[in-house]
């Protein structure tokens, strides 16, 4: 069951991710060469990532029933792809 909670926008920002004036539910932030997207759907929270190195491919899409376990994932890809330095930098 999909859910949301007090607290998931503050989530969102704390990880330095910008809302889409556009689009409504959609965040995206950008660290070295990856680009990744948060949006809210009717399946759930959705993590997807983009990588821009060369040829521009989808890497990653995974739907999430709650923000906190899609925020860990988010985490560990950083963690993974060593790029916990270059956080904030676009």
């Amino acid at each position: 069951m999909v859910s949301i909670n007090y607290g998931d926008y503050d989530l969102i920002k704390e990880a330095g991710f910008i809302e889409n004036p556009y689009k409504m539910l959609e965040w995206s932030n950008s660290i070295k060469d990856f680009k990744f997207f948060i949006y809210f759907t009717v399946e759930g929270w959705r993590l997807d990532v983009c990588r821009f190195k060369g040829e521009t491919k989808q890497v990653f899409v995974k739907s999430y029933d709650n923000l906190k376990d899609l925020m860990e994932k988010y985490y560990r890809l950083i963690e993974l792809n060593s790029l916990q330095d270059a956080e904030g930098q676009e």
